[in-house]
């Protein structure tokens, strides 16, 4: 899964010593994702689903900062769960600490926006594992860089 989700990461990932107690983060100017070395393999795929979630959604900061770790963290947690990596113990914890405080009706905003990111992410990983199963109107999910090959 985590070459999977490389190749489908619309901007590159680079793994990293990571000084603070930050897994990993997505770099707006740089347009990257930085994850720290070291993680479990869970973690690690879990923490470049959320950051890959952030590059996709929040490449413009057009909403603030508990909406946009609220999103990526659902987004994270919902691709996780499809296939069958449990993350719960620590995305509840997450989205719960980023939700504290937050009228009801704004994490109702973010459904249609964490359901359809989380789509895109599981029809492209799909793509990228078995090119031959997947409908051909889906190629265009695909990074260009490899949309070709």
């Amino acid at each position: 899964l985590r070459e999977a989700l490389m190749l489908a990461s619309l901007v590159p990932v680079h793994f990293e010593d990571i000084e603070t107690d930050t897994y990993g983060f997505f770099r707006r100017d740089e347009n990257d994702i930085v994850i720290r070395k070291g993680l479990s393999e869970t973690q690690t795929v879990k923490t470049i689903l959320h950051e890959m979630a952030h590059s996709m959604m929040h490449a413009k900061a057009d909403r603030d900062r508990s909406t946009r770790e609220i999103e990526a963290e659902s987004v994270a947690y919902a691709v996780s769960s499809y296939y069958g990596i449990d993350t719960s113990k620590y995305s509840f914890g997450y989205i719960a600490a980023w939700s504290k405080d937050r009228d009801i009706s704004l994490l109702r905003q973010s459904l249609s926006v964490i359901r359809n990111t989380a789509d895109r992410l599981i029809t492209t990983i799909e793509l990228i594992r078995n090119p031959s199963g997947c409908a051909e109107e889906n190629r265009h999910l695909l990074p260009v860089r490899i949309q070709s090959s």
